[in-house]
């Protein structure tokens, strides 16, 4: 996080990749997150999926919005966010895009 913050995120994307075996959860999330700036969607779609096997809320959140907004994908997109209420229900966010894709998946 360090280096990108000091503008080299160019050289932390580099580094994280090239140890990616050996990151911890917070090391994926900020590779995922550099990927997915740098529009590397696969990378960053795998990560998230392996971190949503494990049930990582914000890979979960990331994968609703990747299938809705790069994807197109409404029905992945809403079974990802269906799986955000059934597991955190008190977030209003999460509510608020489980209710947006259900309608967009009506009116499609």
């Amino acid at each position: 996080r360090h280096m990108v913050n000091s503008g080299k995120s160019d050289e932390a994307y580099d580094l994280l990749l090239q140890n990616r075996s050996q990151l911890d959860e917070r090391g994926l999330h900020e590779l995922a997150t550099l990927s997915r700036r740098r529009k590397e969607w696969s990378l960053s779609v795998d990560i998230w999926q392996a971190m949503a096997k494990a049930g990582d809320v914000n890979a979960i959140e990331a994968l609703a919005k990747f299938y809705e907004h790069q994807a197109k994908d409404l029905r992945k997109a809403f079974d990802f966010a269906q799986q955000l209420i059934s597991r955190f229900s008190a977030n209003p966010q999460h509510r608020q895009r489980y209710a947006r894709l259900a309608r967009k998946l009506k009116q499609a």
